[in-house]
């Protein structure tokens, strides 16, 4: 057998091309432990911040209502091991992103066949935003891992009813909901698919009042797994905000609601989120302008090229008549998703779901361009047959250099690092126990393990601010001009001397502004 032959024999072994798959991410995972030092403002902020507080056993400092405690509890037990903050975020994410390689793999078995499953695996891995967003911290990872164990379990158990399908149901769902805010919504959602599904795929059954206990019953059982695993959080939360929710969002639009059907004189004070997930959650009009950045950020999430492939296998499925009630389920949870984040200013990384929800679709279409290549007008031709071993090279290729890019453009991002290091250690020749530094950026404060002053993006409130001593430096990068054009007016601060002030400047206030300040605080 040739070579031709012998890849043209692997890549039809759906085994090996899943454990090809799982070899390709735990190699994107181990570059990015290894060389990333470009880390997300969320992570910085929060995923790694918390966990890091937690590894150290301040509990109340890692506590954050407003956030799903998943990636920050389980890095703060790496943390706890003696592992960094960073590195241990990514190793979360990235031991999730590499197990979600099996439920697409089954999914797609129990769909389309054997002979995609492996593929569907492959090309889930191998998508660059989903290399990029999932080895670098992010809790994305989590919710593709659960959402799609839970569906494979759901369609499963329809397949073959066991109850320990609905243990494990249950479980993903609650491991879903633990890990992003929006993640509770599902639950409904799986609960109304549940009982429309069991009630039309009767298998020959009455529809009786026996049947339907049966169903109810097993309903209980994903609902008695669910709080297992999620009743912890509820009632930490209970305790905090005297609502059984998972988070301190859930909690405000409870009392919202409360508030006005006339049960609530007024809407307790909660936590913020301190995150940038937040800050971009402001409500937006119904209007021309908001369509064309869900559109954008839609498209962009479901990765474009994988989006025309998957509508052009939704098209072959219906032409061919192979249409199932799962695909309606899977498009289902694509636009519930959507409607999630349509109102709202999001980063297109809300919508990397869909490159799995999508992927029976987007196989199809893979195959029909497969096909195509592999007609006899085209096969006629001497060399077509390496093609399409081409293409996947290519594409395999491609999507690697764009997954990475994240370690590739570390000449952007070393003097966040190095700049924090020489901060801590001014910090501690300078006897400060925690060092306070105001940034716009909260990698600063997060490489140097110091507290995070806001620095307010609002210029009149930004220089009211910086009459207050409650920071021993402030950090700006030189391409906030306006910000740092405030600072040197200001007669109370001063610039420090440093080897990256091409891309960063540091300032910090002048002892007499210091003592005054002290004294002030002391009357």
């Amino acid at each position: 057998m040739g070579l031709m032959g012998r890849v043209n024999l692997f890549f039809s072994d759906s085994r090996k091309l899943l454990y090809l798959s799982l070899g390709m991410a735990a190699f994107f995972v181990l570059l990015h432990l290894l060389f990333c030092i470009d880390i997300y403002d969320d992570v910085a902020s929060c995923y790694a911040w918390d966990a890091r507080e937690v590894g150290r056993g301040e509990w109340a400092k890692g506590f954050n209502p407003g956030l799903p405690p998943l990636m920050t509890y389980s890095a703060g037990l790496l943390c706890a091991l003696g592992m960094e903050a960073f590195t241990a975020t990514i190793m979360i994410s990235g031991l999730l992103y590499i197990l979600t390689a099996f439920p697409i793999y089954f999914l797609i078995r129990d769909l389309l066949g054997e002979k995609y499953a492996g593929w569907g695996a492959f090309a889930f891995v191998m998508a660059p935003k989903i290399i990029r967003f999932s080895c670098s911290g992010m809790p994305n990872a989590g919710r593709n891992f659960f959402m799609i164990m839970a569906l494979y379990l759901l369609f499963s158990f329809f397949k073959k009813r066991t109850p320990l399908k609905l243990v494990f149901l249950g479980a993903s769902i609650a491991g879903l909901a633990l890990s992003r805010g929006e993640g509770i919504v599902f639950l409904p959602v799986f609960a109304l698919v549940f009982v429309i599904v069991y009630l039309v795929l009767r298998d020959g059954n009455t529809l009786n009042f026996k049947y339907i206990l049966r169903m109810l019953l097993q309903g209980l059982i994903v609902i008695a797994a669910f709080l297992t695993i999620a009743s912890p959080r509820m009632i930490q939360m209970y305790r905090h905000t005297g609502i059984p929710v998972l988070d301190s969002r859930q909690a405000g639009r409870i009392n919202e609601l409360r508030a006005s059907l006339g049960l609530l004189e007024k809407v307790p004070d909660g936590n913020a989120v301190q995150s940038a997930e937040e800050k971009q959650s402001e409500p937006v009009y119904l209007n021309k302008k908001q369509f064309k950045r869900f559109i954008n950020t839609f498209s962009r999430g479901s990765y474009e090229l994988y989006l025309i492939f998957a509508a052009i296998g939704a098209i072959v499925l219906i032409y061919r008549r192979e249409w199932r009630y799962e695909y309606y389920v899977l498009l289902a949870f694509a636009l519930i998703n959507a409607l999630i984040f349509y109102f709202v200013v999001v980063s297109y990384r809300y919508f990397l779901v869909n490159v799995l929800l999508f992927m029976p679709f987007t196989l199809k279409g893979f195959e029909l361009v497969w096909l195509l290549l592999n007609h006899k007008m085209i096969a006629a031709y001497k060399g077509t047959k390496y093609i399409f071993p081409a293409l996947i090279a290519g594409l395999a290729l491609g999507h690697t250099w764009n997954g990475v890019a994240k370690l590739t453009d570390t000449e952007d991002f070393y003097y966040e690092k190095a700049v924090s290091e020489w901060l801590a250690e001014q910090g501690a020749r300078s006897g400060i126990s925690k060092l306070k530094i105001m940034s716009v950026q909260p990698q600063y404060p997060f490489w140097a393990d110091a507290e995070h002053v806001k620095f307010y993006e609002n210029r009149e409130k930004c220089i009211k601010e910086l009459d207050g001593y409650g920071y021993d430096y402030i950090v700006l990068e030189t391409k906030h001009e306006d910000k740092i054009d405030a600072i040197r007016q200001h007669p109370g601060l001063e610039e420090v001397s440093q080897q990256w002030s091409n891309d960063v400047l540091v300032f910090r206030p002048k002892a007499a502004f210091k003592e005054q300040n002290n004294e002030k605080t002391n009357e």
